[in-house]
């Protein structure tokens, strides 16, 4: 799941492969070729090592979200999926966290990598906990640190 400003695919040595993504709301996605990008890594250290830091992060992320998806249940997968949207994209409010994107649960299943109906159970458990509120086209944090519980436990 990507904000404002966040990059996604791979240098790859084969200009043909990519990486794809889908946009859930409008984007603006631009496209720099490998060679221009190895050009400037190898004029620039600085930005070189920037990229070198961007990756190892990256990495980690992955590192973590394999770790959560592989042993997690529905209701953590769900919790970690929605403290993550609500750490890059979410909008303080009333006490609340909102995510201002329509995250339907096939969006949130496929996130999490469980089945939509899976996701809405999980979904469905997290409010009768009193962790989020969510309708058609929307969703909420209510108790970040019960979700984060969760999420852990």
């Amino acid at each position: 799941m990507l904000g404002p400003g966040d990059s996604f695919g791979t240098l790859t040595r084969v200009d043909h492969c990519g990486e794809t993504a889908v946009a859930m709301i409008d984007s603006c996605v631009i496209s720099i070729p490998v060679r221009a990008i190895r050009s400037v890594l190898e004029r620039h250290p600085k930005v070189a090592m920037a990229a070198f830091d961007e990756l190892a992060e990256r990495l980690e992320q992955s590192y973590q979200a394999l770790e959560q998806l592989s042993v997690g249940r529905a209701d953590q997968r769900v919790a970690a999926v929605l403290l993550s949207l609500a750490e890059k994209l979410g909008r303080p409010g009333g006490g609340r966290i909102e995510l201002p994107i329509p995250l339907s649960r096939a969006d949130l299943g496929a996130i999490a990598r469980i089945a939509p109906e899976s996701a809405s159970r999980a979904l469905g458990r997290l409010h009768a906990a009193g962790a989020v509120d969510f309708g058609r086209q929307w969703t909420s944090i209510v108790d970040q640190a019960l979700l984060h519980e969760i999420a852990q436990s």
